[in-house]
């Protein structure tokens, strides 16, 4: 088994949070109808509106006319009252993740498959327009840092980048699967901090852009697993044993 296969949680994970995000395209007054499942209502409640501020203004040859303003709402994002997790639901997708609460990939499905079921019960709808996966990590590394020991990507950082003045370096990549079809980005930022360390954040996104259907469970958990396989391949391989070990 390879190291992209390992469905055991880290035992020093440095996920600070995890999120698997649905797209519907657009289902009108979904967030609105929206109610959180049976099993969950006395954990979550409902934390803020999501809203919009849109203004129009219309022109003429010589003069502005009939400016118009307006406050939208376009979403509501619910909060568990234990603070480690989180829900948004709009017209246009369903985002549900772990905030340090993380354990496994498991877990985290079948909570967000929940809050689905319950997102579109009652709508005749057959496929999902997208899904995507996030996960953001966060960790330290001492200094003096040589980025090749810790990191197999993004291993030539820019000589302007001065870890004495306490800046940050970015670092992107985008990714693609060709045998699944799945898309990936990561996201790698070094900050220099006060206590001789470099504070890394290294975020990994992966997402699936076809639509998916909704007719056959086995479908849905098919491209969640395949995405899970590929946030693994991206997380294992970029990085060296020796940061790995820190994880384990």
């Amino acid at each position: 088994m390879s190291q992209s296969d390992i469905i055991h949680p880290l035992e020093n994970s440095p996920v600070v949070e995890a999120s698997i995000k649905f797209n519907f395209g657009e289902l009108k007054g979904l967030y609105e109808d929206f109610q959180i499942p049976e099993e969950y209502k006395s954990d979550f409640e409902l934390k803020r509106k999501l809203s919009i501020y849109e203004q129009s203004i219309e022109f003429t040859k010589d003069s502005e006319e009939g400016i118009s303003e307006e406050l939208k709402v376009v979403g509501h994002h619910y909060a568990s009252k234990d603070g480690f997790r989180s829900l948004v639901v709009t017209d246009h997708h369903l985002t549900y993740s772990f905030l340090k609460s993380y354990t496994n990939f498991d877990n985290l499905t079948e909570e967000a498959l929940l809050m689905l079921k319950s997102a579109v019960k009652g709508r005749n709808l057959e496929y999902l327009e997208g899904i995507g996966v996030a996960f953001s990590n966060e960790f330290y590394l001492p200094l003096p840092l040589e980025v090749a020991d810790y990191f197999k990507l993004g291993v030539k950082v820019p000589e302007e980048w001065n870890y004495e003045r306490y800046a940050v370096e970015f670092f992107v990549m985008l990714l693609h699967d060709k045998s699944t079809g799945l898309r990936g980005r990561i996201r790698r930022e070094l900050t220099g901090v006060l206590t001789g360390e470099v504070m890394v954040k290294f975020d990994i996104f992966v997402y699936e852009q076809e639509d998916v259907s909704l007719k056959y469970d086995d479908a849905l958990m098919t491209c969640l697993q395949e995405i899970r396989k590929f946030k693994n391949r991206i997380f294992f391989g970029a990085f060296t044993n020796k940061t790995l070990n820190q994880f384990k």
